[in-house]
């Protein structure tokens, strides 16, 4: 009874294992890939490739929980198969106590029936015959213990073998886990590939903005250093008119020269007017 107790509850329990396994889902697998699906969505990483180490990710899950279903199936299968072996060995050894008490009553009743048939030689044959068939019934005793013990002999060996074929599932789990594992880091791996390569590109586009801003400088700089050129050239030539002549200003580019009649305001002093349409240079 206590046997037949313990099995219920075992089966009770792996039924509802296999329930729970099959209807939810790890919450903390779930948050753990909320969280890299957060951080990479974070990090800029392209759409199409999060979808897929989504997908990969979906389905290693997937074939973790077909997997933990078969495993808890054989597990289950493996227990019936025990305690099926444990009764029908109750029930062998239950048979076993039987026939020799059963061998037990017939030593006593032949010892009972040697000391009567010594009293007693007018009961001589009677005897005789009792005693012959006692000695059939020990041989088929005898027989039949033989028989049970064979059964009992091959029945460990099938629970050695259960045994046996426990283990190897066992560590074909642990195998098939690690394998998981292993492709759950390679999945990793290749994300942090993708994420350093992505910072790479981001570095090398901002150094070639780098490299344009300089050059934007550079180019600024040489424009400063021609309006300041010029600026110079300016004051160098207002300086060297003559205070006699207030009337005009002389103005030069290249090889050009011509006059502009002097303004009263300061600001007119650092420009001057474009170049008169004659290709010539006149000096008045």
């Amino acid at each position: 009874m206590a046997t037949m107790a313990k099995f219920k509850c075992l089966i009770l329990v792996l039924l509802v294992a296999v329930s729970v396994c099959r209807s939810q889902v790890d919450p903390a697998a779930t948050s753990s890939t909320t969280d890299m699906l957060l951080t990479t969505s974070s990090s800029g990483l392209d759409g199409a490739v999060l979808l897929r180490a989504e997908g990969l990710r979906l389905g290693e899950l997937s074939k973790q929980m077909a997997e933990t279903n078969r495993a808890l199936e054989e597990l289950l299968a493996t227990k019936l198969r025990d305690i099926h072996y444990a009764s029908v060995i109750g029930e062998l050894r239950a048979e076993i106590d039987s026939l020799r008490r059963d061998m037990e009553q017939v030593k006593e009743a032949t010892t009972a029936s040697s000391v009567s048939s010594g009293r007693n030689d007018v009961t001589a044959e009677p005897t005789a015959t009792s005693s012959e068939n006692e000695q059939k019934t020990l041989h088929w005793l005898q027989s039949s213990l033989a028989e049970m013990k064979g059964e009992i002999l091959d029945l460990n060996r099938s629970v050695n073998v259960s045994r046996q074929l426990q283990q190897q599932q066992e560590t074909a789990g642990q195998l098939q886990l690690t394998r998981f594992d292993v492709t759950v880091l390679q999945a990793q791996v290749a994300d942090e590939a993708a994420y350093r390569q992505q910072i790479n590109q981001s570095i090398q586009q901002v150094d070639d903005d780098v490299q344009r801003l300089d050059h934007h400088q550079q180019l600024n700089a040489a424009q400063l250093e021609r309006l300041e050129n010029n600026v110079s050239y300016e004051f160098t030539s207002l300086s060297s008119i003559p205070s006699s002549s207030p009337s005009a200003v002389v103005c030069r580019t290249g090889t050009n020269e011509w006059t502009r009649p002097k303004a009263s305001s300061p600001s007119f002093l650092f420009s001057c007017p474009p170049p008169p349409a004659f290709p010539t240079a006149q000096r008045y």
